[in-house]
């Protein structure tokens, strides 16, 4: 017999004992509801008849709530999991190791930012993120062994700028100075680095369409 076969097996077991404990349960509330209406001793005093009938209602009622959750509530709920379960796995064997909604809290960047050695930015600006980071960031400049690589979009070519500054929702002039304001916050951080760190600054000759952050062997 294969697992295949032996939890098919399992399952018409467990179903089997549900209905037989289901059959037995309900037919106790039943005969309980049938005594307190025909049995003179209990049906004749209004207070135990109710206490009666009440249980021999909540054990059918509970029964049917149980069987409804035992062979059809508790299967979905693991077939849901076990899904849930089966992407997890694909997406760690993929080397993701979370998402989040919020990318200046859901990540530890002081972490990465005072350990990683090879690093690269590829983004518009990222002023919110730079002002966030600005103590980490300029100590990359005295840690030795560090090689940091800082992608801009090229901000002369009006061809990358006007598209992007739609995307932005700003003019052109404005796109302009924001990323003027990175390209010299990441030249400065070069000029002031020593000499056993490497500082890269570079411009690309097309509109960027996503940001990237990469940390020695984590990319966000």
């Amino acid at each position: 017999m294969d697992d295949r076969q032996r939890g098919t097996l399992l399952r018409e077991r467990t179903g089997l004992r549900t209905v037989i404990y289901a059959v037995v349960f309900g037919a106790i509330g039943a005969l309980l509801m049938w005594i307190a209406e025909n049995w003179d001793l209990i049906a004749s005093r209004e207070s135990l008849r109710i206490l009666v009938q009440q249980t021999g209602g909540l054990l059918v009622a509970s029964v049917a709530l149980g069987l409804l959750w035992e062979l059809r509530g508790k299967r979905l709920l693991l077939d849901e999991v076990l899904d849930r379960m089966q992407i997890s796995a694909s997406l760690r064997s993929a080397g993701l190791r979370s998402a989040g909604n919020h990318y200046l809290h859901d990540f530890d960047w002081r972490h990465h930012l005072a350990t990683a050695r090879d690093i690269d930015f590829f983004f518009a600006y990222a002023n919110t993120w730079r002002n966030a980071h600005v103590t980490e960031l300029k100590a990359l400049a005295r840690r030795k062994g560090v090689k940091l690589r800082v992608i801009l979009p090229d901000r002369r070519d009006p061809e990358i700028l006007c598209p992007l500054a739609r995307r932005f929702g700003v003019t052109a002039e404005e796109l302009d100075s924001r990323i003027a304001e990175a390209e010299l916050f990441f030249r400065q951080i070069k000029d002031s680095a020593i000499p056993e760190v490497e500082v890269h600054v570079y411009r690309l000759a097309s509109t960027p369409v996503y940001t990237s952050y990469r940390f020695d062997q984590i990319m966000i």
